[in-house]
């Protein structure tokens, strides 16, 4: 009974110690992790729209570089040379964009954990504020409380009742001191998480500069090759002959593309019933009009069945009437390649465009976006080059649009 009694004294005194050799520890440069904050139904579906235009994006990465590779096998002429510094340009302006999303998304999280932590170091200060009151409480007024309550117990119940009572603060007290040390400890966690991501964003910047550079690399190396083609007769020849074979292959996938028959849209009245009054695709003036044309550069007489319109990159390009896209591709000397099926015979077709945003099989409503301006596969720069087709022949674009 007596080494209980002695027990049950030491307890409450030896509480308050350990408590003040707990804040003898320094806590400088830790911090921490305050409970993750809801997030508002409109900031889920902005992250949920950027999720899926990465992942769009990570599968448009993955059929270029398969693309590129089989390109490099089967490379044999000008135009395929060519095509590779497109295709090359074009998968590292992907990477480019889906690093720069990366960036976005990873630079908005650390500002969230930033927020966080500024939130739990309060909480850290405050519980310590609270902490250290109760220690400077506990030895002002030292053990007397408890002593007073044990040793003025008369009989066994009420050293029972004075023990219970004891117990009850000292737990009251132990949870105070382990409530400090889970706030330091998640304090603690936040701040290795936000080191973290503060070391992966530095990373991406690094990767986003690289991208930046292999980019301007990749169209400078075009640059140089068509100033080594440019220089030399024969090759300027050769590539004229190339370029024929591919306005003669892209006819024969036109009528193949005819002979398949109508997709059977649109239903209401055919595109002919707006001749003279559709909008251009896209907002810029004609470089090179319907026709033949001689190259100002290669001096050569070449059919150009269509018109080119000179527009900066980056520009929305519209489906001039309703339709069915029937091909939505790369295809050789005209880059990346939209084709809309109208009905009745009438195809548009877009070439040279940066990013296709449409598929094949796909339904398009007039003035759908469906691709932006770009430079794939052109000789000449950015541009879009626009032609429609009747029953498989073709016709002067200017005479189905309003005037510019």
């Amino acid at each position: 009974m007596g080494n209980r009694f002695i027990d049950l004294i030491e307890f409450p005194i030896k509480l308050p110690i350990a408590a003040g050799l707990l804040l003898l520890f320094p806590c400088v440069g830790v911090v921490a992790s305050p409970p993750t904050a809801t997030l508002s139904r409109s900031v889920e579906e902005k992250r949920e729209v950027q999720e899926n235009r990465l992942r769009w994006v990570t599968e448009e990465i993955e059929q270029l570089r398969g693309r590129l590779t089989d390109q490099h096998r089967q490379e044999k002429n000008l135009l395929d040379l060519l095509g590779n510094f497109d295709l090359e340009s074009r998968l590292l302006e992907l990477e480019l964009q889906e690093l720069e999303g990366r960036v976005s998304e990873t630079r908005r999280s650390l500002e969230r954990k930033r927020h966080e932590m500024e939130i739990c170091e309060l909480r850290v200060e405050e519980e310590k504020d609270d902490l250290a009151s109760w220690l400077r409480g506990m030895y002002t007024r030292g053990p007397a409380p408890y002593l007073a309550l044990l040793l003025g117990a008369r009989d066994a119940d009420e050293l029972l009742h004075a023990y219970r009572y004891a117990s009850f603060l000292t737990s009251s007290e132990a949870e105070r001191l382990e409530r400090f040390r889970r706030t330091l400890k998640d304090l603690q966690e936040a701040q290795t998480r936000l080191e973290k991501e503060e070391s992966r964003l530095s990373g991406l910047r690094a990767e986003v500069e690289e991208r930046r550079v292999s980019l301007r690399r990749a169209r400078r190396r075009k640059g140089r090759e068509l100033d080594r083609i440019r220089q030399q007769t024969d090759l300027v020849d050769r590539l004229v002959r190339e370029l024929s074979e591919t306005e003669n292959e892209l006819r024969l996938l036109l009528t193949n593309l005819l002979s398949g028959g109508s997709p059977g849209w649109p239903s209401g009245p055919g595109i002919q019933r707006f001749k003279g009054f559709l909008e251009w695709p896209v907002d810029g003036r004609i470089s090179v009009p319907f026709g033949e044309r001689l190259h100002p550069r290669f001096g050569t007489v070449t059919p150009h069945p269509g018109v080119s319109l000179f527009v900066p990159s980056g520009q929305e390009i519209h489906a001039v009437f309703d339709g069915t896209v029937v091909y939505g591709d790369w295809f050789r000397g005209y880059g990346n390649l939209v084709i809309l099926d109208h009905g009745d015979g009438y195809l548009s077709i877009y070439a040279h465009t940066s990013r296709l945003l449409v598929r094949s099989s796909q339904e398009v409503l007039q003035g759908e976006v469906i691709a932006m301006t770009g430079e794939s596969g052109s000789l000449e720069g950015p541009k879009l080059y626009f032609e429609i087709r009747e029953k498989g022949s073709p016709v002067d674009p200017a005479e189905w649009f309003r005037k510019q």
